[in-house]
């Protein structure tokens, strides 16, 4: 799976009057996520106006920009597993679930990756 690539902004303005299946005859407002391009938008997520929902929309629009930190911290630690002495193996394991659960372990250091026997 490849994700739609970074970075993910609010789509606003005469883009965001666009028709999406689905979301123009939802009764509550919704902000929606994606990649704007000079010749074509993305639409990744869209998310309800409420109050409490911002949190939620600035984590959804951060998305690119925390797997790539996470991948790359990942990979980091993998590359000095040995010199840590299992200090960081519990970080290294939640850091590749998350990964592979958002589909995204393109890229990321073999070493640390689980492997079936």
């Amino acid at each position: 799976m490849k994700a739609t690539a970074g970075p993910w902004t609010e789509i606003t303005g005469r883009k965001a009057g666009l028709t999406i299946d689905g979301l123009t005859d939802r009764p509550e407002p919704m902000r929606l996520i994606g990649r704007s391009t000079p010749t074509a938008t993305r639409i990744v997520c869209a998310v309800p106006m409420d109050k409490g929902d911002d949190a939620n929309f600035k984590l959804v629009a951060a998305a690119p920009e925390l797997s790539e930190a996470l991948r790359s911290t990942f990979n980091c630690l993998t590359s000095f597993r040995d010199d840590l002495h299992g200090y960081a193996d519990g970080a290294i394991e939640s850091a590749r679930a998350a990964l592979e659960k958002a589909g995204v372990t393109a890229g990321m250091n073999p070493a640390g990756m689980r492997h079936e026997t």
